[in-house]
């Protein structure tokens, strides 16, 4: 096995991590803006606000279950904006703590395996 044959099965592999973690960033703002709804119009509210706080990861999504690079490098700069909601939650009241900790610790498995496999897959050739 050459080292390209090793760049892309590595590039393959961070790329499924990444994906992963960044739909379950997805599941866990979802969980935390139910959690927070009003209880009066609570699912158009919640589901407008999902929608409106996962928009930019779910912009990213497509790209990364196509394989795109470039998409890993964007999931990247979008979890930056994700990571400080992640630490305020985190400092919330002891039975709704978890909750954040779960968030910081997706968020760094997310934009570990981005950056990974953003440095994999520049060796590939991906259509500009």
């Amino acid at each position: 096995m050459n080292r390209i044959d090793g760049d892309d099965a590595r590039f393959a592999h961070a790329l499924r991590v990444a994906t992963t973690a960044a739909a379950a960033e997805i599941l866990l703002v979802a969980i935390w803006t139910f959690r927070n709804a009003p209880a009066e119009g609570a699912l158009y509210a919640g589901a407008l606000l999902t929608l409106l706080k996962c928009g930019p990861l779910l912009a990213v999504l497509p790209g990364l279950l196509r394989g795109s690079a470039r998409s890993a490098v964007w999931l990247c700069f979008v979890l930056c904006a994700y990571f400080p909601f992640a630490v305020l939650a985190a400092m919330d009241q002891p039975p709704h703590r978890w909750l954040g900790l779960l968030e910081i610790l997706v968020i760094a498995i997310a934009f570990t395996a981005g950056l990974l496999a953003a440095r994999w897959g520049r060796r590939r050739s991906e259509p500009p």
